[in-house]
């Protein structure tokens, strides 16, 4: 959503924030968002 601006102006700090969050709760999805933006998840 922040990522690419659907709804809401992209924000690509938000963006990595929620999928931190997510991955941090085991989300998958989220993980393989990290790795493509080439960003830890830690």
């Amino acid at each position: 959503m922040y990522e690419n601006g659907k709804g809401v102006k992209r924000d690509q700090s938000k963006a990595l924030e929620w999928y931190r969050k997510a991955a941090a709760e085991g989300d998958e999805d989220a993980r393989k968002n990290l790795a493509r933006l080439g960003v830890s998840d830690q």
